[in-house]
């Protein structure tokens, strides 16, 4: 996150986004069984199951035996954050599980929150606001709990000090009031230099597959890596670290992080400009790493389970899968490339402060298993990659467009993936329903490639057969971004201290185009010129969509205004179709009028219907918000 962590003193209205409508006429309908908790003693988690912190959206219209094949754009799935946490809580960075029931969230000023059942514990589970430098970018940034924290009662945190520098530290649960830790067993593992810049701290801890410690730190700040940072494997900064905690008094390293000649042996990977969030996937092991991009590029990677040391994420050599213009200041280390499997740009197709997110793997929605989910801070979109066939080939999707502030994803210990909205200091579950009696889209992606030895991306040229079977059904009114296809091959994981190499960078970007044997239920067409200042005020935005159900028109417009002052923000999209065999009539009508920012909304449609028919009714509101960047 480029400038993440400023206090927003704009009160911001809260919105749900994206609600999703449902209508009737279900042919197959196959219950979830909710996880529930009927009791729950603050002083023993070890035993307890994972919580349901909030219901499932319409679980009735769940699929145990969901298609593992469904991509994530395909038009039966939807998706919706619903609210968790509302109130009570300042600059959230982060949102995570010890195992237990409980969400444990950070707090930037130097304090960790806990939440269970409805209900945002009074007493802060840790807090050491006192050591802790706040903010702008600087502050409270990450925690990680011993994978055995139910015996152990160990856990870490990373936070910037009163020097500016940043520490990684191990505290411990307090012996006589379990749900709280005990503020004074603080033990300092490591100080990683950071006095001159109060940017790119990094600040990510997570333990991998192999029960070592992982830690993301940032190049040092500034910008263009002035400080050479990234690519020296002898600095801490612009980094991940590796170490080995459990059961250790301070931390032992691993010798398989040695890959280099004077290298900290601490060091596991370099090339990294400011790694926001990062996470493993819990089943597969592989570390996933949103790295935020300089001026042009945001950037995606995954790393294989339990590798040995010696991974080069580029930076500042490339920023993305593209050279970086300004690379030749600071030394190449030499070490092989690992390029990252998504990037975007900062224009219309995505913002500007990539945060990384998860791969879930939660028991709700068995459709969503093994879809990497993550979003831009700065835009409030989101995304979902998933690997549709064994080659490695990952597809990439936007799947909606927020307001959220999104400083963080999480999951909790049952597998559930959580969004904070850092601004309105909310927390959001995902939430998403299948509708199994409707058109499904699949596709096969065979694409070709000329490798090169960097320098510009190669070439791809895909071959794509979408096809869609429609079966009449409930039809849910979507439009749907494009599908960004990106090739990329998992690297198999090497011996310890591999030999560096000559570079060998194939990367390729295509835009699939869908065809098949019915209309698609939705297509869209959407362009945005946003210009945006850091912390910057409301900005105007007026935004125009077109929703269409089948066989009917439905038009709404929602306006809102404000004063801005240098930040600004046009959106405007339009989606059409004409299924084949399907005709609804909807009708809506909606008309919002808010006390300060004031939005008006109207959408009728009218149709004839033959043998299916659908009613739904429709609410917009439009929400102008500040975007810090």
């Amino acid at each position: 996150m480029k400038h993440l962590k400023q206090k927003m003193n704009t009160s911001i209205r809260k919105t749900l986004i994206t609600p999703i409508t449902r209508l009737g006429l279900f042919t197959l309908v196959v219950a979830l069984a909710a996880v529930a908790f009927t009791s729950f003693q603050p002083t023993s988690f070890a035993s307890a199951a994972p919580a349901d912190p909030a219901d499932p959206a319409d679980p009735a219209e769940s699929a145990d035996s969901a298609s593992p094949n469904l991509a994530p754009n395909d038009p039966n799935i939807s998706y919706s954050f619903a609210p968790v946490v509302t109130d009570g809580l300042s600059n959230p960075t982060y949102v995570t599980h010890a195992g237990d029931p409980r969400l444990f969230i950070l707090e930037q000023d130097g304090r960790i929150r806990t939440w269970l059942g409805g209900t945002l514990a009074s007493k802060p589970f840790l807090s050491i606001e006192p050591i802790v430098l706040c903010c702008g970018e600087q502050g409270l940034l990450g925690l990680a709990f011993e994978p055995n924290f139910a015996s152990t009662g160990r856990f870490y945190v990373y936070y910037t000090n009163n020097d500016g520098n940043e520490n990684i530290a191990r505290y411990t649960r307090s012996v006589t009031d379990t749900s709280i830790a005990n503020s004074l067993s603080a033990t300092i593992l490591l100080t990683i230099t950071h006095p001159d810049e109060t940017n790119h701290n990094g600040g990510w801890l997570g333990f991998g597959s192999d029960g070592l410690l992982y830690a993301a730190t940032g190049d040092g700040g500034g910008s263009g890596d002035q400080f050479c940072a990234a690519q020296n494997p002898a600095d801490l900064r612009g980094k991940f670290l590796r170490l080995n905690v459990v059961g250790q008094v301070t931390y032992t390293t691993p010798t398989t992080n040695t890959f280099a000649s004077g290298q900290r042996p601490e060091v596991w990977a370099i090339g990294l400009r400011n790694p926001w969030r990062n996470s493993f996937d819990r089943q597969t092991g592989q570390l996933y790493i949103g790295d935020v991009g300089q001026g042009a590029w945001e950037e995606v990677s995954v790393a294989p389970a339990a590798r040995a040391g010696g991974l080069n994420f580029g930076w500042s050599q490339r920023e993305g899968r593209h050279d970086y213009n300004d690379g030749s200041a600071c030394p190449d280390s030499g070490i092989a490339r690992t390029e990252p499997f998504f990037d975007y740009d900062h224009g219309a197709n995505g913002g500007r402060s990539v945060t990384g997110g998860y791969v879930y793997r939660g028991p709700s929605y068995p459709w969503l298993n093994g879809f990497y989910f993550f979003g831009d801070f700065s835009s409030g979109r989101i995304w979902a990659s998933s690997q549709p066939t064994t080659t490695g080939v990952y597809s990439t999707v936007a799947i909606l467009d927020t307001n959220y502030g999104i400083s963080s994803f999480g999951e909790d210990a049952a597998g559930e993936l959580y969004l904070i909205d850092y601004g309105n200091g909310d927390i959001y579950r995902l939430n998403s329903a299948l509708r199994t009696n409707g058109p499904t889209a699949t596709s096969t992606q065979t694409p070709t490639q000329t490798p090169m030895v960097s320098g510009t991306p190669a070439t791809m040229t895909p071959s794509q057969t979408p096809t869609m079977v429609t079966t009449p059904g409930t039809l849910v009114p979507r439009s749907y971004l494009p599908v960004i296809m990106t090739n990329y091959q998992p690297q198999a994981a090497p011996v310890a201290s591999p030999t560096p190499t000559t570079p060998v960078v194939a990367t390729s970007t295509a835009t699939a185009e869908p065809s098949g044997t019915a209309t698609p239920l939705a297509t869209s067409t959407k362009t945005a010129t946003p210009t945006k200042t850091v912390m910057g005020p409301t900005p105007t935005k007026t935004s125009t969509a077109t929703l269409m159900a089948p066989g009917a028109t439905a038009t709404k417009t929602a306006t809102a205004t404000t004063t801005p002052t240098t930040v600004s923000a046009t959106s405007t999209a339009t989606a059409t179709t004409t299924p084949t065999t399907l005709v609804s009539t909807s009708t809506a009508t909606a008309t919002t009028t808010p006390t300060t920012q004031p939005a008006t909304s109207t959408a009728t449609a009218t149709t004839t219907p033959t043998t299916v028919s659908a009613t739904s009714t429709a609410t917009p509101t439009a929400t102008p918000t500040a975007t810090p960047v």
